[in-house]
């Protein structure tokens, strides 16, 4: 139903990119959030390294892959078939797709089947933006690539930054392969992808079975852990679901809480998760990308399963004495959290 689904303009992306008129509109539906946004936007993004030739490097790389990602998205809207479909038998298109994905240079990926509540009712950022999303797509083929564990060891400084933006235009470029790859099979694909999603991603991983929804409202993966990009392409190509689900990460993160200890903002949920999940204080956490003039990336490094936790822990880890085990080992090694201080060397002055 219409009213179980998340709006992509409530997303704080959005929101600060809204124009004036669009921010009548909006805040005639939402007064409450009027008042911070406002506060939001009258405040500037902090530039930690000022105009040092570091930082101009670094916008570069910044700049660089904001080219990239607008060239994947061009190219990703209006994907049509280009033939009449030349099979239409669920196990061997499964089949297809689980040989060629790591040939795109995935790590991991599911298939699930979409319902409903896994699409956002409204595009908020984008060509599409202020329009109903299209949720006529049956499957979902999710995927994801690790971002490297040094840089996001640096985290709040602008290595993290790299990883990051590495990563969305890993994911994009890996859907825009993936979907035509399925419209030359002669099927409709849409590849999501930053600035343009249509399904709301973190769930439909953990759905997919890619890894579970951790306490700050990302991916956490037993491999990975944190340090993932998520990415998916919505397809009517017929293909057989996997039932699998990764691990349930509730239990650990009840009883580690160490990114919401970590998080400057104070942006993510303390305590037992409510029954109605976690929440994350999206203004909270952009004030602080705000100030430190970068996406922070702290509560990424500070998931003990970022780090890397024993195979043979993990396949138990929704048992107590695992997780004080592992929150042991963690604290040995790391403290609350690992940083690395030593700064690229292009970063440098």
């Amino acid at each position: 139903m219409q009213r179980n689904r998340s709006d992509e303009r409530d997303v704080i992306f959005s929101r600060m990119g809204m124009n004036i008129e669009e921010q009548k509109a909006y805040y005639a539906r939402h007064p409450e959030k009027k008042e911070i946004d406002g506060e939001l936007r009258a405040s500037s993004w902090d530039k930690p390294m000022g105009d040092s030739m570091g930082y101009k490097l670094f916008d570069a790389f910044e700049n660089s892959h904001d080219d990239m990602q607008d060239i994947i998205a061009s190219l990703s809207y209006n994907m049509t078939p280009k033939c009449d479909p030349i099979c239409d038998d669920a196990t061997r298109l499964t089949r297809a797709i689980n040989d060629i994905m790591p040939m795109f240079g995935v790590e991991a990926w599911g298939i699930t089947k979409l319902n409903e509540e896994n699409y956002y009712s409204y595009h908020g950022r984008g060509k599409y933006k202020n329009e109903p999303v299209d949720s006529s797509y049956p499957y979902a083929i999710v995927f994801l690539t690790s971002m490297n564990k040094d840089m996001i060891n640096r985290a709040p400084r602008f290595e993290t930054m790299l990883a990051t933006l590495k990563g969305y235009t890993d994911v994009g470029l890996i859907g825009l392969q993936l979907a035509n790859y399925i419209n030359h099979v002669g099927y409709r694909a849409d590849n999501n992808m930053t600035t343009r999603y249509k399904v709301v991603l973190p769930p439909l991983g953990e759905k997919a079975g890619l890894g579970s929804v951790g306490r700050h409202g990302l991916m956490v993966t037993k491999q990975w852990g944190s340090r993932v990009r998520l990415g998916a392409v919505l397809t009517d190509m017929p293909l057989v679901p996997n039932e699998n689900k990764a691990f349930d990460i509730t239990a650990f993160c009840s009883q580690c809480g160490l990114c919401a200890r970590c998080c400057p903002g104070k942006a993510i949920d303390v305590g037992q998760k409510p029954e109605t999940g976690w929440k994350i204080s999206d203004t909270d956490c952009y004030r602080i990308w705000m100030a430190v003039g970068t996406d922070c990336g702290i509560c990424l490094s500070a998931c003990p399963l970022t780090q890397g936790v024993d195979n043979k822990l993990l396949d138990n880890i929704e048992d107590e004495s695992v997780i004080n085990e592992i929150l042991r080992v963690h604290k040995e090694k790391y403290g609350l959290r690992t940083f690395i201080k030593e700064e690229l060397g292009f970063l440098k002055d």
